[in-house]
């Protein structure tokens, strides 16, 4: 049976580099359209690029709690975590989420490869422990919306009260094949995350949009925008050097010792107006904005980023340049809040 991959190939879409070895549709037609169909409705995105690692064994919970920064012996059965790779010093280049499968075996998912890395930790450690990929047995979908709860109590004939909660998972059917699912994601959006078995990933694809005329197929430049306004950060992007929680504004994550950040993760406006008509722009250049992702913004009608400013001076300035000397507004994170995601 034709792999979705391969089925969006035929269909000659523009790409987009994502990072090494990840290459995803740009868009499906009309990236604004995707990105206004998110905000109303439903979009449809396939994350498949993402690893899924599986890890297995009563000392389980030992290896992980060395190998990232989240306690997680009162982590539920059927709950995910949100969490970040740390080093000894506190640094990290890489956020994960962390599933809990059973007593002693977890899923972790990431945007880059991590098997090598934690069976370092596992080795260092002297333990036994069962480590799988599983990213070759699923493609990851995505349903996110208002409209997303709808969409799938629809096309998989389940109710709505069947569907997991926020941060939770749990399984449900489609013709006799069970499918995992999620409710979580990255637009600040209700939505979900399914884990289809890649021989029937195309055939579901195709069922939820044959079901739901308001679903719509999104590439990434939708869900980067969409991501940026929530403030969400990308590991590619944020996360290009490593950098301390507190940078990150995780600092309830940090275990043992405060952080002293030398910078902070901001929102970004970038601004229309020539600095040199503004003396508020150029009255500090000691001080420079590190742009870090970059979107124009639907919602609010002009270019947006993340990035990181001067932590000793975030309180006091709104108005700063790039070391380009590109004119920004310093805003607070989220852009976009839904209070109901």
């Amino acid at each position: 049976m034709q792999s979705l991959s391969d089925y969006f190939q035929t269909r000659a879409l523009e790409y987009i580099d994502l990072a090494p070895g990840i290459t995803l549709p740009a868009h499906f037609g009309d990236w604004q359209q995707e990105y206004w169909s998110v905000r109303r409705h439903s979009g449809l995105f396939d994350f498949s690029f993402m690893h899924t690692v599986e890890v297995a064994g009563p000392a389980a919970i030992t290896a992980l709690e060395v190998f990232q920064c989240r306690l997680l012996r009162d982590q539920a059965i059927g709950s995910i975590r949100y969490s970040f790779i740390v080093d000894h010093e506190g640094y990290t280049d890489l956020d994960i989420t962390i599933w809990r499968l059973d007593i002693d075996r977890f899923w972790l998912i990431a945007g880059r490869p991590i098997s090598d890395r934690l069976k370092q930790v596992i080795r260092e450690l002297k333990l036994d422990l069962e480590i799988s990929e599983k990213r070759s047995d699923f493609n990851i979908l995505a349903v996110q919306g208002p409209s997303s709860k709808d969409i799938l109590s629809k096309t998989f004939s389940c109710q709505a009260n069947q569907l997991p909660e926020f941060f939770r998972f749990n399984t449900i059917s489609f013709i006799n094949t069970p499918i995992r699912i999620a409710r979580l994601g990255y637009t600040g959006e209700m939505g979900y995350e399914l884990f289809v078995p890649r021989e029937i990933a195309k055939q579901v694809w195709l069922k939820l949009l044959e079901l739901n005329e308001n679903l719509s197929e999104c590439g990434f430049v939708a869900a980067n925008a969409l991501r940026i306004e929530a403030g969400f950060l990308l590991f590619s992007n944020e996360l290009q050097a490593p950098r301390l929680l507190a940078e990150l504004g995780f600092e309830r994550f940090i275990r043992g010792g405060e952080q002293r950040p030398l910078e902070k993760m901001v929102g970004i406006a970038f601004a229309t107006a020539q600095p040199h008509l503004d003396l508020e722009y150029s009255a500090d250049l000691e001080h420079f904005v590190v742009p870090t992702s970059r979107c124009y913004s639907p919602q609010m009608q002009c270019e947006i980023g993340l990035g990181f400013y001067d932590a000793a001076v975030i309180h006091d300035k709104k108005k700063a340049l790039t070391r380009e000397l590109e004119p920004v507004e310093i805003m607070k994170l989220p852009f976009y809040r839904n209070d109901k995601p």
